[in-house]
Protein backbone atom coordinates (compact mmCIF):
# COMPACT_ATOMS: atom_id res chain seq x y z
CA UNK A 1 0.00 0.00 0.00
CA UNK A 2 1.10 3.37 -0.90
CA UNK A 3 1.48 6.29 1.02
CA UNK A 4 -0.96 8.18 -0.93
CA UNK A 5 -3.10 5.03 -0.29
CA UNK A 6 -2.33 4.24 3.76
CA UNK A 7 -3.48 8.73 3.82
CA UNK A 8 -6.64 7.60 1.81
CA UNK A 9 -7.34 5.40 4.33
CA UNK A 10 -7.22 7.76 7.19
CA UNK A 11 -9.26 9.96 5.07
CA UNK A 12 -11.99 7.25 4.64
CA UNK A 13 -12.37 6.26 8.23
CA UNK A 14 -12.57 10.32 9.43
CA UNK A 15 -15.23 11.00 7.00
CA UNK A 16 -17.20 7.87 7.73
CA UNK A 17 -19.61 9.94 10.38
CA UNK A 18 -20.00 12.64 7.97
CA UNK A 19 -22.93 11.39 6.05
CA UNK A 20 -26.57 10.55 6.65
CA UNK A 21 -26.34 8.00 9.06
CA UNK A 22 -26.77 4.76 6.71
CA UNK A 23 -29.34 2.49 5.96
CA UNK A 24 -28.53 -0.50 4.87
CA UNK A 25 -25.97 -3.12 6.69
CA UNK A 26 -22.72 -3.44 4.95
CA UNK A 27 -22.83 -5.33 1.74
CA UNK A 28 -20.20 -6.31 -1.66
CA UNK A 29 -19.34 -2.99 -2.91
CA UNK A 30 -21.11 -2.08 -6.35
CA UNK A 31 -19.42 1.52 -6.22
CA UNK A 32 -16.33 0.98 -7.48
CA UNK A 33 -14.11 1.46 -3.95
CA UNK A 34 -10.91 2.40 -4.32
CA UNK A 35 -10.61 2.50 -8.01
CA UNK A 36 -8.55 5.03 -8.79
CA UNK A 37 -10.10 7.96 -10.98
CA UNK A 38 -9.55 8.43 -14.01
CA UNK A 39 -7.61 11.65 -14.03
CA UNK A 40 -5.49 10.29 -11.49
CA UNK A 41 -4.56 7.62 -14.12
CA UNK A 42 -4.07 9.39 -17.33
CA UNK A 43 -2.09 12.35 -15.72
CA UNK A 44 0.63 11.73 -13.18
CA UNK A 45 2.31 14.26 -11.06
CA UNK A 46 -0.33 16.70 -12.95
CA UNK A 47 -3.34 15.20 -11.22
CA UNK A 48 -1.87 16.96 -7.82
CA UNK A 49 -2.51 20.16 -9.47
CA UNK A 50 -5.83 22.04 -9.49
CA UNK A 51 -5.99 24.30 -12.19
CA UNK A 52 -9.45 25.56 -12.95
CA UNK A 53 -11.56 26.30 -15.77
CA UNK A 54 -12.30 29.99 -16.84
CA UNK A 55 -16.35 29.69 -17.61
CA UNK A 56 -16.16 32.64 -19.63
CA UNK A 57 -17.18 31.88 -23.17
CA UNK A 58 -16.62 28.24 -22.21
CA UNK A 59 -17.97 25.97 -25.15
CA UNK A 60 -21.15 24.00 -23.75
CA UNK A 61 -21.57 26.64 -21.02
CA UNK A 62 -25.54 28.17 -22.37
CA UNK A 63 -26.42 24.43 -23.60
CA UNK A 64 -25.81 23.37 -20.17
CA UNK A 65 -28.12 26.86 -18.52
CA UNK A 66 -30.32 26.27 -21.00
CA UNK A 67 -31.23 22.81 -20.28
CA UNK A 68 -31.38 23.40 -16.92
CA UNK A 69 -34.20 26.25 -16.98
CA UNK A 70 -37.36 24.23 -16.88
CA UNK A 71 -36.19 23.14 -13.18
CA UNK A 72 -35.22 26.48 -12.07
CA UNK A 73 -37.19 27.30 -8.84
CA UNK A 74 -38.19 24.63 -5.77
CA UNK A 75 -37.75 20.77 -6.51
CA UNK A 76 -37.82 18.00 -4.88
CA UNK A 77 -36.65 14.34 -5.91
CA UNK A 78 -34.42 11.12 -4.36
CA UNK A 79 -30.89 10.44 -3.69
CA UNK A 80 -29.53 7.22 -3.37
CA UNK A 81 -25.85 7.43 -1.22
CA UNK A 82 -22.96 4.87 -1.43
CA UNK A 83 -20.54 4.94 0.95
CA UNK A 84 -16.80 2.44 0.44
CA UNK A 85 -15.14 0.80 3.69
CA UNK A 86 -13.53 -2.17 4.30
CA UNK A 87 -10.14 -2.21 2.54
CA UNK A 88 -8.81 -1.99 -1.11
CA UNK A 89 -8.67 -6.34 -1.33
CA UNK A 90 -12.30 -6.52 0.76
CA UNK A 91 -14.02 -3.53 -0.34
CA UNK A 92 -17.22 -3.16 1.20
CA UNK A 93 -20.45 -0.35 1.09
CA UNK A 94 -22.60 0.87 3.21
CA UNK A 95 -26.33 2.32 1.02
CA UNK A 96 -29.19 4.72 1.99
CA UNK A 97 -31.67 6.33 0.26
CA UNK A 98 -33.39 9.69 0.95
CA UNK A 99 -35.44 12.34 -0.04
CA UNK A 100 -34.55 15.74 -1.35
CA UNK A 101 -36.36 18.83 -1.63
CA UNK A 102 -35.63 22.33 -1.99
CA UNK A 103 -34.44 24.97 -4.94
CA UNK A 104 -32.52 24.79 -8.26
CA UNK A 105 -31.48 28.40 -9.24
CA UNK A 106 -29.88 28.96 -12.86
CA UNK A 107 -27.96 32.53 -13.34
CA UNK A 108 -25.86 33.95 -16.16
CA UNK A 109 -22.75 32.33 -14.66
CA UNK A 110 -23.86 28.78 -13.15
CA UNK A 111 -26.54 26.57 -11.21
CA UNK A 112 -26.58 26.05 -7.97
CA UNK A 113 -28.55 23.63 -5.93
CA UNK A 114 -29.86 23.73 -2.27
CA UNK A 115 -30.74 20.94 -0.78
CA UNK A 116 -33.07 19.28 2.46
CA UNK A 117 -31.82 15.40 2.43
CA UNK A 118 -33.98 13.64 4.75
CA UNK A 119 -33.16 10.19 5.48
CA UNK A 120 -36.16 7.51 4.90
CA UNK A 121 -35.16 5.20 7.51
CA UNK A 122 -33.35 7.05 10.23
CA UNK A 123 -35.28 10.56 9.49
CA UNK A 124 -32.63 12.82 9.79
CA UNK A 125 -32.01 15.85 7.71
CA UNK A 126 -28.78 17.27 6.48
CA UNK A 127 -28.17 20.22 3.87
CA UNK A 128 -26.53 19.55 0.87
CA UNK A 129 -25.09 22.16 -1.35
CA UNK A 130 -23.60 21.79 -5.15
CA UNK A 131 -22.89 24.32 -7.87
CA UNK A 132 -21.99 23.78 -10.99
CA UNK A 133 -19.57 26.14 -12.91
CA UNK A 134 -20.18 29.87 -11.54
CA UNK A 135 -17.64 30.08 -8.50
CA UNK A 136 -17.42 26.40 -7.82
CA UNK A 137 -13.66 24.79 -8.43
CA UNK A 138 -14.08 23.60 -12.19
CA UNK A 139 -11.19 21.72 -13.82
CA UNK A 140 -13.05 19.93 -16.57
CA UNK A 141 -16.24 20.32 -18.48
CA UNK A 142 -17.60 18.77 -21.62
CA UNK A 143 -20.95 17.87 -23.06
CA UNK A 144 -21.97 15.12 -25.10
CA UNK A 145 -25.07 13.48 -26.83
CA UNK A 146 -26.80 15.53 -24.04
CA UNK A 147 -24.59 14.25 -21.01
CA UNK A 148 -22.69 17.04 -19.49
CA UNK A 149 -19.67 16.44 -17.56
CA UNK A 150 -17.95 18.22 -14.84
CA UNK A 151 -14.96 17.20 -12.75
CA UNK A 152 -14.43 19.72 -9.82
CA UNK A 153 -11.12 19.40 -7.14
CA UNK A 154 -10.26 21.27 -3.90
CA UNK A 155 -8.11 20.80 -1.42
CA UNK A 156 -9.65 20.01 2.41
CA UNK A 157 -9.02 18.41 5.60
CA UNK A 158 -11.50 14.98 6.83
CA UNK A 159 -12.25 17.21 10.11
CA UNK A 160 -11.70 20.43 11.50
CA UNK A 161 -8.08 20.84 12.59
CA UNK A 162 -6.48 18.44 10.84
CA UNK A 163 -2.97 18.67 10.12
CA UNK A 164 -2.97 16.50 6.53
CA UNK A 165 -5.39 18.30 3.68
CA UNK A 166 -5.94 15.50 0.94
CA UNK A 167 -7.18 16.39 -2.52
CA UNK A 168 -10.88 15.73 -3.35
CA UNK A 169 -12.09 15.16 -6.94
CA UNK A 170 -16.05 15.02 -7.17
CA UNK A 171 -16.91 13.58 -10.70
CA UNK A 172 -20.70 15.10 -12.12
CA UNK A 173 -22.63 13.80 -14.66
CA UNK A 174 -25.86 15.65 -15.71
CA UNK A 175 -28.80 14.40 -17.99
CA UNK A 176 -31.79 16.73 -18.00
CA UNK A 177 -34.82 15.20 -20.12
CA UNK A 178 -38.26 17.09 -20.32
CA UNK A 179 -38.85 18.90 -15.96
CA UNK A 180 -35.77 16.04 -14.71
CA UNK A 181 -32.40 16.03 -13.89
CA UNK A 182 -30.63 12.50 -13.18
CA UNK A 183 -27.46 13.56 -11.51
CA UNK A 184 -24.47 11.48 -10.71
CA UNK A 185 -21.86 12.40 -8.45
CA UNK A 186 -18.41 10.09 -7.41
CA UNK A 187 -16.06 11.11 -4.98
CA UNK A 188 -12.32 10.69 -4.87
CA UNK A 189 -9.81 11.30 -1.83
CA UNK A 190 -6.43 11.21 -3.19
CA UNK A 191 -7.16 9.82 -6.44
CA UNK A 192 -9.22 6.86 -4.87
CA UNK A 193 -13.04 6.68 -5.02
CA UNK A 194 -14.96 6.70 -1.61
CA UNK A 195 -18.42 7.18 -2.52
CA UNK A 196 -21.07 7.71 -5.60
CA UNK A 197 -24.42 9.58 -5.09
CA UNK A 198 -27.07 9.53 -7.76
CA UNK A 199 -29.78 11.99 -7.68
CA UNK A 200 -33.25 12.42 -9.29
CA UNK A 201 -34.54 16.21 -9.37
CA UNK A 202 -37.89 17.46 -10.61
CA UNK A 203 -40.19 20.39 -10.44
CA UNK A 204 -41.76 20.55 -6.62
Amino acid sequence: MTRVHRIASLFFAAISGLFLPLSTPLAQAEVACFAPSPRFTQQGDQYWLINTLSTAGLAGKKQLLRSAEPLNGRVEGSLYHQECSGSESKPLVRANKASVKGTLSVDAEGIKLNLEVTDLKEKTIKQERMEFLGRSPTVAFSVAEGEFSLVQKLRANANPGDKISLLRESQYSLIFTKNHLKLRAVHFANGLTYAEDIWEISPR
